[in-house]
């Protein structure tokens, strides 16, 4: 076996410092994407299409918000369509604490910019800011598959990669598509898990 370092890691996944730059989800960020951001992009995405990540409660709260008219809902509704009618006023104080969590209107309320996705529009009514378009949450959590042996093999690689000053600068999406490129049967480097076992 042999093993990789954190410069070859990082060199093999061809991320170097000028790479550096956030994916951007608005369709003005995306048409100033150059055509080999946009192919990394495509390859970022049909790689997540075969191995998901691990989707959360916000991810389903979010996504509950983008199908109601102008992304406004009030928390009990959310709570019916998502979790249906057991239980709810149980559930309710749950979801209105993590929505409030990531709303700037709450009054305790002390996160950086990216983590306000909510308004409060009325007690316990709330509008997804950035409706109809989806807010990109990979960069607000840690990254997790859903397969324990592609988690595995991403904690791994990413283990390797942390001394190196490119992936500490890194956005979660670049280390996705770091991560992407060294996976077998994935674009143009081999895999890391190849290396180790050759």
């Amino acid at each position: 076996m042999v093993a990789l370092g954190h410069r070859e890691v990082v060199k093999s996944a061809g991320m170097t410092a000028p790479e550096l730059g956030g994916r951007g989800d608005s369709s003005a960020a995306r048409s100033q994407e150059s055509p080999v951001t946009r192919i990394r992009t495509k390859l970022l995405d049909d790689f997540l299409i075969h191995h998901p990540l691990r989707s959360s409660r916000l991810d389903e709260i979010v996504d509950a918000f983008r199908r109601r008219i102008s992304g406004t809902a009030h928390v009990r509704d959310l709570v019916l369509e998502l979790w249906g009618d057991n239980d709810v006023d149980s559930i309710e104080p749950a979801i209105t604490r993590q929505i409030d969590d990531y709303c700037s209107n709450a009054p305790d309320f002390n996160r950086p910019k990216a983590y306000d996705l909510f308004e409060q529009v009325a007690p316990t009514t709330y509008r997804l800011r950035c409706y109809p378009n989806k807010p990109d949450l990979l960069e607000l959590f840690p990254i997790q598959f859903e397969e324990p042996s592609i988690q595995s093999s991403w904690l791994l690689f990413a283990s390797k990669a942390r001394e190196d000053h490119c992936w500490k600068l890194a956005s979660n999406w670049q280390k996705l598509s770091a991560f992407a490129k060294t996976m077998p049967g994935e674009s143009e480097t081999p895999s890391i898990l190849r290396k180790q076992n050759a």
